[in-house]
């Protein structure tokens, strides 16, 4: 039976799932101005009104695969990283840094199985792609009738060396802050 603080396996993955999918449901807009401010080298105020032209038909046009994404990234980063840590420790010895860390890298690693939901919304996101483009699946069909696989999965290497650093900070901070948190909370 797993801890309360860690609470079951199950939980981690459809928790932090939970949690990728509002995160992104309430920060897409954002994430497109953003994407506009970098690809156009526009301001802010300039994107916005960019956003607003296209209006409001098109302003979650793109939602699906960084909604499908971050869903199950957030899942397999949290849920593989515990199951891993589990499988890595020794019996009877506390988790210790190296084998969160590798737990960590190897939950980036399976997220970049994730690939082709970050090159999709690439493509559905810039406005230049509105008229070639129709929806989430007719990316995925027309790339790979054009191109093949290997297309989705362009950008693998540079995601892989995202992934893998990030989530052994990220959850190499956790437990200590977690911890810290506790011990102020006990105060």
């Amino acid at each position: 039976m797993a801890s309360k603080e860690q609470g079951s396996p199950e939980c981690e993955y459809v928790c932090s799932g939970c949690a990728g999918m509002v995160n992104i449901m309430f920060t897409f807009p954002i994430q497109k101005v953003l994407f506009r401010q970098q690809l156009f080298g526009v301001s802010m105020t300039a994107a916005v009104r960019q956003l607003q032209r296209d209006g409001m038909r098109t302003l979650y046009r793109g939602l699906l695969p960084p909604l499908l994404q971050k869903t199950s990234s957030m899942a397999i980063m949290f849920g593989f990283s515990n199951d891993m840590s589990r499988l890595l420790s020794r019996p009877g010895s506390t988790l210790g840094l190296v084998t969160s860390s590798m737990a960590a890298v190897l939950a980036g690693t399976v997220e970049a199985s994730l690939t082709p939901f970050e090159r999709v919304q690439t493509l559905l996101q810039d406005q230049r792609h509105h008229v070639r483009y129709t929806n989430t699946f007719h990316v995925f069909r027309t790339l790979v009738r054009a191109n093949g696989m290997r297309e989705l999965y362009r950008g693998t290497v540079p995601i892989l060396l995202r992934n893998g650093p990030s989530n052994a900070l990220f959850l190499g901070f956790r437990g200590p802050i977690l911890r810290l948190r506790m011990m102020l909370q006990n105060d």
